[in-house]
């Protein structure tokens, strides 16, 4: 299993950087209608644990839906050790 965290309108801008269209504010605010439909249309690659702690994370504004999955907000990027230890723990 491969976790791989995303950052939507990333302030870091690194030279060579292999993403930088996530340079843009791009995706959709991450909500419960937006999990639950991007589950239905990519299946449940996403470990049912993550998901449900990615609903508990939804107030926080930490998190963005892409069209690559669940990304960090800039905000998110901030605090994402604290983040991304929640999603596994």
């Amino acid at each position: 299993m491969t976790l791989a965290i995303n950052i939507s309108n990333c302030p870091c801008r690194c030279p060579g950087c292999h993403s930088h269209y996530l340079w843009d504010d791009i995706g959709i605010p991450l909500t419960t209608a937006a999990l639950d439909d991007f589950v239905e249309r990519f299946g449940t690659d996403i470990p049912p644990s993550v998901l449900h702690k990615s609903r508990q994370l939804l107030p926080t504004g930490y998190l963005t839906l892409t069209p690559d999955g669940i990304a960090l907000t800039p905000q998110g990027f901030l605090v994402s050790n604290a983040v991304i230890a929640f999603l596994l723990s």
